[in-house]
């Protein structure tokens, strides 16, 4: 039967991350509503008195925007290639595994080997199965705490400083 290794993720531990990513996903929500609103009030001002306007807090509004972005599609882009590679390993390995349990199954002697044979070869599948469905929730978990830290950092740093104001 298959063995877990250390490189398994451990199911917990990614529900837990992916809980904490959930509930940073929450609170940037709500810091970019006060943000949001912060900034639509300084650009309502801005048309009744242009030379008033903020422009330095105006024009941070597509430069963070852009950095956090990028920042964020990149670690997305990123993960998903480790996660596509994954897959393709696994696909690849049970190719193999396949072809090496014909080959097993062409060696039974008697039904009862076959059997046997079939039995464990099918929970060595639902094994590594489940160890590769592990394995990709914690790639998936990664993924999200990683694409969301640009733009949690930026908004709620933004809300901090304009609630200041």
């Amino acid at each position: 039967m298959a063995r877990l290794t250390r490189s398994h993720a451990d199911p917990f531990s990614t529900a837990m991350r992916a809980m904490a990513t959930a509930m940073r996903s929450h609170e940037t929500a709500g810091a970019a509503a006060g943000v949001i609103a912060a900034r639509t009030g300084m650009a309502t001002a801005a048309l009744g008195a242009p030379n008033a306007a903020n422009d330095a807090e105006m024009s941070r509004m597509v430069s963070e925007k852009t950095t956090a972005f990028a920042a964020s599609g990149a670690a997305a882009a990123a993960g998903s290639s480790r996660m596509a590679e994954t897959s393709a390993r696994f696909a690849m390995e049970e190719a193999v595994n396949a072809a090496r349990a014909f080959t097993s199954m062409a060696a039974c002697r008697s039904p009862q080997d076959l059997f046997a044979l079939q039995a464990r070869l099918t929970m060595d599948l639902f094994s590594r199965g489940m160890a590769h469905g592990n394995g990709m929730a914690s790639q998936a978990s990664h993924m999200g705490e990683a694409a969301l830290a640009p733009v949690h950092k930026t908004v709620t740093a933004n809300a901090r400083r304009l609630k200041s104001r």
